[in-house]
């Protein structure tokens, strides 16, 4: 505070003569502008993670081969086929806000050398991983106007597309192998959201009718499946059993389907749909309005998807209701960065130091995603005052959630009763100070306690008395101390404050 006191006060005059002073000669030509935060972040994500000489990224940052990730050239010292087709999206967002001759170089040195170690593309048993390649150069050739982008599209949707079939009503395999066997395959959101906006695409770009009737039928088929008033499910298999598994993504490759058919039928009916892919998962998978993690692994990537998605929906239709939205999840990960500038895919809460542990490729360039996808001023925009945290966002290893009778969010906490298991949640506060946190939660089972720690500091334990069964939600408030900035909550399963079982549904945030 001392210091930012003390520079409000200094005038252009002041800092002049300071300069005068304490430098050896004044410079002659105005000092070259200091990088903004998205350029920061873009240096040290390329210093870190790019190999120029293999054209390729690391998987992690140590550059190390890691056990349990083995995919990927060299053993899995460069990242799998599908985390460089994410990458390779990184590079294009930084791309078509910068327009720098460094990304431009990049578009054509990712593909090359994703070539160099896949030369035959289809010896992949995924389609969408195929699919994420195909939806990666036809935004290499928008971006470029090179042909051989087009072409490669073209080749890959055409592979993919002849797996289509009326099992389960329409849609493409998941893999190329066991096709027709639900129960080593599957059809999902991820790869007929990601065809049916590479079909549409491909119409746009050769009026191929072909491809807009294919598109029409994947849309058609998502709708059915798994469309359900914004709500994406993920896959079907099985006998026909739909498992509803809440991710980003699927909500951003739908909606960008959606956004598509929209511009190439003029349908309003996708426009809508649209909106109402991207607006249930912000209603749903954020706290505070800010994306939180996905789980390890593929999950990492997810969100970038979702935004990079928004971002286009944005561009097509002029809609800047989500502006807002993007700039805040934008300043989220930006501030949640180590003082090297990599941040991760969790971005509400604070990166942990690289030294603690390697951090893989696309968690990191999550973070570098969305500070390009959002407008420049990102860093200015205020994060809005937190009111209700929906605790199934957070992180929670270890304790089941349901989705059972009234409740708020998609669920809740359920039967929790491990010792030395915890739910946190990391969100951002306009202003510090003296706040309650008013926990909604059930106890059928009698009297329960949980211990409450705020940014890694005990706070008062919470008290939970008996409640007149499970679907009997009372509220415990409790008083606690916040800072401006970024939050943690952390309820926990200690061995010395919890005690019996809880569901716990929500958390509101309150001031005083």
């Amino acid at each position: 505070m001392r210091i930012r006191k003390i520079v409000r006060f200094l005038t252009a005059p002041i800092i002049a003569a300071l300069l005068a002073v304490f430098c050896v000669s004044a410079p002659t030509q105005a000092a070259p502008a200091i990088p903004d935060k998205a350029t920061k972040m873009w240096n040290a994500f390329i210093d870190k993670y790019w190999d120029p000489e293999a054209q390729y990224f690391y998987t992690y940052s140590d550059r190390h081969v890691h056990a349990g990730h083995h995919a990927g050239p060299r053993n899995g010292l460069y990242t799998d086929y599908w985390w460089e087709a994410q990458l390779w999206n990184t590079v294009m967002d930084r791309y078509e806000r910068v327009g720098d001759d460094q990304s431009r170089q990049m578009i054509d040195q990712v593909f090359d050398g994703w070539r160099a170690f896949y030369p035959d593309f289809s010896r992949n048993e995924y389609n969408d991983d195929m699919g994420w390649w195909a939806q990666g150069a036809i935004r290499a050739w928008k971006l470029t106007g090179d042909d051989k982008y087009l072409t490669e599209a073209v080749s890959i949707f055409d592979f993919i597309s002849q797996f289509e079939d009326d099992h389960f009503g329409g849609g493409i395999w998941w893999k190329n192998t066991n096709v027709g066997n639900p129960y080593r395959n599957e059809k999902n959101v991820a790869t007929n959201g990601t065809a049916a906006w590479i079909a549409a695409e491909l119409y746009m770009a050769t009026a191929d009718s072909t491809y807009k009737d294919i598109a029409q039928r994947l849309i058609a088929f998502l709708e059915e499946v798994f469309f359900n008033g914004g709500h994406l499910k993920d896959n079907i298999k099985e006998d026909g059993v739909v498992n509803s598994w809440d991710f980003t993504y699927n909500n951003g490759a739908f909606a960008a389907a959606a956004t598509r058919l929209y511009q190439i039928t003029n349908d309003e009916k996708y426009l809508n749909e649209a909106r109402a892919a991207f607006d249930w998962a912000i209603d749903n998978l954020t706290i505070g309005g800010i994306f939180t993690g996905e789980r390890g692994g593929d999950g990492q990537a997810f969100k970038a998807i979702f935004t990079r998605h928004l971002r286009d929906y944005i561009n097509v239709t002029g809609d800047d209701s989500y502006e807002n939205f993007l700039s805040v999840n934008a300043r989220a990960a930006a501030q949640n960065t180590g003082l090297n500038s990599i941040g991760w895919t969790d971005w509400a809460f604070k990166a942990p130091l690289l030294i603690t542990e390697a951090r893989a490729s696309v968690s990191a360039a999550s973070a570098v995603s969305i500070v390009h996808q959002a407008q420049p001023g990102f860093t200015h925009v205020p994060f809005p005052e937190v009111g209700t945290i929906e605790i199934e966002n957070g992180a929670h290893d270890g304790i089941d959630t349901e989705a059972n009778g009234e409740y708020t969010g998609r669920g809740y906490l359920a039967g929790w009763n491990s010792v030395d298991t915890s739910a946190t949640v990391a969100f951002q506060s306009k202003w510090g100070g003296l706040h309650r946190l008013n926990i909604r939660y059930a106890a059928g089972n009698g009297d329960a306690a949980r211990a409450v720690l705020v940014n890694g500091f005990p706070a008062v334990s919470a008290q939970m008395p008996a409640t007149d069964g499970w679907q009997d939600w009372q509220t415990v408030s409790i008083p606690v101390l916040l800072v401006p900035g970024t939050n943690t909550v952390e309820l926990k399963f200690d061995r010395l404050v919890a005690t019996n079982y809880a569901n716990i549904d929500s958390i509101t945030i309150e001031k005083g």
